[in-house]
């Protein structure tokens, strides 16, 4: 009974490294092919990682990175609002979605922006957009 206990103890934490291995693999090559420019692996990459590792905001970010490098912000704000859910003290989260939302949403993610990081020049930057 231990040794089965055993085996079955090694199996799990062999399939959770896995599973993490694989989804830190796939967000790495996603910022690579964003530092080169290459949007499409950059997407197929960030969407390997949103699957593998479904409890990060990372993939999520990156998707919405690359519809900002498409000038899609529509999509981008969808991203950035799916990576927030799922980190919501995230000051950078903040400040992406603040830099393609509009109206009350982008006031609001400024604010959030200065709370969450008040000495950052990001914060100076969005105290000005919150009305701050």
């Amino acid at each position: 009974a231990v040794r089965v206990g055993s085996l079955a103890a090694a199996l799990v934490l062999s399939a959770v490294a896995f599973v993490g291995l694989v989804g830190n693999s796939a967000l790495s090559e996603s910022e690579d092919a964003v530092h080169a420019g290459r949007w499409d692996i950059a997407e197929t990459q960030a969407r390997r990682a949103v699957r593998w590792a479904p409890w990060s905001a990372e993939g999520w970010q990156r998707l919405g990175e690359v519809e900002v490098a498409l000038e899609n912000p529509a999509g981008a704000r969808d991203y950035f609002r799916r990576a927030i859910a799922k980190d919501p003290d995230n000051w950078l989260l903040w400040y992406e979605l603040a830099s393609v939302a509009r109206g009350e949403e982008r006031r609001r993610a400024a604010r959030r922006v200065v709370r969450l990081n008040p000495l950052s020049a990001e914060a100076a930057e969005m105290r000005g957009v919150a009305g701050l």
